[in-house]
């Protein structure tokens, strides 16, 4: 069915090609093992990784001259006394309290272990945990570190400064909700965070304003403290894909998480059987900026020149778009604790800079290496041979966050190991090499080696990185080929069915169906968009609609679907792209780009068309573009958009159908540059479909589609901020 499959098996190949000529770095293999939760023997294999001293172009030296904070002091911005962030240049930075740019290298947990094996050793090498605390900031200090992340002795830290005269930050976490949940009862422990009844955190109750208003009184010590990087709200809280049903099925019907959820859904006109993923992401956006709207409120009321972190995002609530929008509202800097990837993903830190406005920073990440003498069957993260290893692995990551133009810093996870003979401490954290220092508090040579040269070469790496120029060729971002049976790939699909109660605006005649093998089926080769005549739902069609919103939204690229529309006077196939965050207002303000659409009752005739604030049907002011092909319901055509800042085109099998140019006045007749996301559907009746009728002889129609391909230009996949 792929008549195109030898031409991308070439496209691929050159692709590939390319993307190696003009790879930065030579690299080198590293054998690792993954994490994978539940299953601890995932098999050992080869990595590519990326080190310093393999950079293409660039040869590391000693560390630039830094201030107290660990800041580069070439050009300097306005001091404020605090930390701060700043965009300047396309690059995100931290500007510490002196004015100068400033990348975060913190450690999470700078506190001694609990374990008698702990209390030994420190007693025997520092005498003091003073004592201890004061040498280790100094070589911290040495190796690049300027601060410590969660879990820290602050107050010693604070201390030491006054004493010493050092700029070590300190980040606190306040644990709103978990403290909140422990006063109010339900919460429970799991390895690594806390846990709600049915994982929903307490965020609509009437009473959490007050009690976070009450709790940040105790940031009033630290207001004026330059010091103070910045504070979290709480870590890991369990945000995702389940908040709405796990709020329906909560046991109390008054609890105000219920209500709060079947408010939301009745709002959005549903019942739960008709729940998408799209809404269960919209409902967990909701969640999110609710939390973060009453915690950063009390955060800034007593602490209002310091950075709000938010609440170390982690596991699939980072990849939710609503939650990153939601994050990005309320915080200063998006904090995301990331496990799971060799290589931090370009497309998803590219997601957090752009839908959240914000820079972020990698709060929790950690490898663990065999030769430590430790077992290493707890917590997540990368499991290595060496400390070497362990190095190299540290410095292949925080150089894709460098990179990415919108990480201002990092958190590694975390000062010690664990120690097996510590009693009561997190299931989480119990064997496991996580640390820069053993249970005897002696640094690991190799890893500390490593850790170094990445530090002192930071901000050379960045002015480095900053001078590569990126590709304008075209790169395969994402696909689906329909190679498989079955019904759409749910990473990549999501069932669009919000407007069915009210005819989608069109007075449209079809109920789109969830996830019905009857409506929606893929098989030999191709996806099969399939109406019936048939009662569903109080209406007399059943049809199916397809969108890749929150799984497939691009800003720029080129778009390419191969299709066959079917023949029938009433049906109305589209591929077609609307905006994923509607900034600009609802339909047709945040703009609507129809690549391919077709009425059944003109069989040879297919048109693309531009909707805008200015230019729409309902103004009759509309533009658009017409091709006439007498093989339209008989043969597969691909259909293409190509899109950049300027304008975009739309191609049928290569020939020019319409272009619409960026006239430069406005959001009001260009809101396309924002994040736009690809729908397929295949209506019956309507305004337009509808015009001379429905021909019942003729179900169940089918709209066809071979593949679809979405390319950008390297360009744009490292585009950090919507401008």
């Amino acid at each position: 069915m792929k008549t195109t499959s030898l031409t991308l098996l070439l496209v691929l190949g050159a692709l590939t090609a390319t993307a190696q000529e003009n790879r930065n770095y030579v690299p080198i293999q590293v054998e690792a093992k993954p994490w994978v939760s539940g299953n601890p023997n995932t098999e050992w294999r080869m990595y590519e990784t990326r080190i310093v001293k393999n950079l293409t172009g660039f040869t590391p030296a000693g560390s630039v001259k830094l201030n107290g904070y660990g800041s580069i002091t070439d050009a300097p911005e306005k001091a404020t006394g605090y930390f701060r962030t700043a965009y300047i240049n396309g690059r995100w930075w931290v500007i510490d309290p002196e004015g100068n740019r400033n990348i975060q290298v913190t450690i999470n947990s700078l506190r001694p272990g609990g374990s008698e094996r702990n209390v030994h050793y420190l007693k025997e090498k520092y005498k003091t945990k003073e004592s201890w605390l004061s040498a280790t900031v100094d070589s911290l200090q040495k190796f690049g570190f300027n601060g410590a992340g969660s879990w820290s002795e602050n107050e010693m830290i604070i201390k030491n400064n006054e004493k010493t005269g050092h700029r070590f930050s300190y980040t606190p976490n306040l644990n709103f909700m978990s403290s909140y949940g422990k006063k109010r009862g339900g919460t429970y422990q799991l390895p690594g965070n806390i846990g709600y009844p049915n994982q929903t955190i307490f965020a609509f109750d009437p009473e959490f304003e007050k009690f976070c208003d009450e709790h940040a009184r105790q940031l009033i010590p630290y207001k004026n403290d330059p010091n103070l990087f910045g504070v979290f709200s709480d870590n890991e809280l369990p945000i995702g894909l389940k908040n709405l049903e796990g709020y329906l099925s909560l046991e109390n019907k008054q609890d105000p998480g219920y209500l709060a959820a079947a408010a939301w859904l009745k709002a959005r006109r549903k019942t739960e059987s008709e729940i998408t993923d799209a809404d269960r992401a919209d409902f967990a956006g909701y969640v999110t900026e609710t939390y973060y709207r009453i915690v950063s409120s009390a955060i800034k009321k007593y602490l209002p020149n310091h950075l709000f972190l938010g609440s170390r995002l982690h596991g699939g609530a980072k990849n939710i778009i609503p939650v990153i929008k939601a994050a990005g509202k309320y915080c200063d800097i998006v904090s995301l604790n990331y496990y799971g990837v060799w290589t931090p993903e370009k497309n998803r830190m590219q997601q957090w800079a752009m839908y959240a406005g914000k820079p972020f920073m990698i709060t929790e990440f950690y490898t663990k290496a065999m030769d430590a003498g430790l077992a290493n069957t707890t917590g997540a993260g990368f499991t290595v041979k060496t400390q070497a290893d362990k190095a190299a692995a540290y410095q292949h990551f925080c150089l894709e966050l460098l990179e990415s133009r919108s990480c201002v810093g990092w958190h590694f996870f975390k000062y010690q190991d664990n120690d097996p003979t510590a009693k009561g401490v997190d299931p989480s954290n119990i064997d496991s090499n996580k640390g820069i220092v053993n249970n005897e508090y002696d640094y690991y040579p190799a890893l500390m080696k490593g850790m170094k040269e990445l530090h002192d070469n930071r901000y050379r790496i960045i002015e480095h990185f900053d001078r590569l120029k990126p590709g304008n060729d075209w790169k395969l971002v994402w696909s689906d080929e329909f190679d498989y049976t079955g019904l759409p790939n749910s990473a990549k699909w999501t069932y669009d069915t919000r407007g069915n109660s009210y005819g989608w605006g069109n007075n449209e005649l079809q109920w789109y169906t969830i996830a019905n093998e009857k409506n929606t089926y893929v098989s030999n080769g191709t996806l099969k968009i399939t109406a019936w005549k048939e009662p569903t739902s109080g209406k007399n069609y059943s049809s199916g609609r397809l969108m890749t919103k929150y799984k497939g939204d691009w800003l720029y690229g080129r778009i390419e679907v191969r299709a066959k529309v079917p023949k029938g006077s009433g049906t109305w196939p589209a591929i077609w792209m609307l905006s994923t965050e509607n900034e600009y207002g609802n339909w047709p303000k945040s703009g609507e780009i129809d690549i391919m659409e077709h009425i059944g009752s003109s069989p040879d005739t297919v048109f693309s068309t531009t909707h805008t604030s200015w230019y729409n049907h309902t103004k009759k002011t509309q533009k658009k573009g017409i091709i006439r092909d007498s093989t339209l319901t008989t043969a597969f055509h691909t259909y293409t958009l190509e899109w950049d800042r300027e304008q975009y085109k739309v191609f049928y099998d290569d020939q020019l159908m319409f272009t619409y140019k960026n006239d430069g006045d406005g959001w009001e007749s260009w809101p396309y540059n924002r994040p736009f996301h690809l729908i397929l559907n295949l209506a019956i009746g309507g305004n337009l479909g509808g015009k001379k009728g429905v021909d019942d002889s003729l179900f169940p129609q089918t709209f066809e589609v071979d593949y679809v391909r979405v390319y950008q230009r390297e360009k744009d996949t490292y585009r950090n901020k919507i401008e």
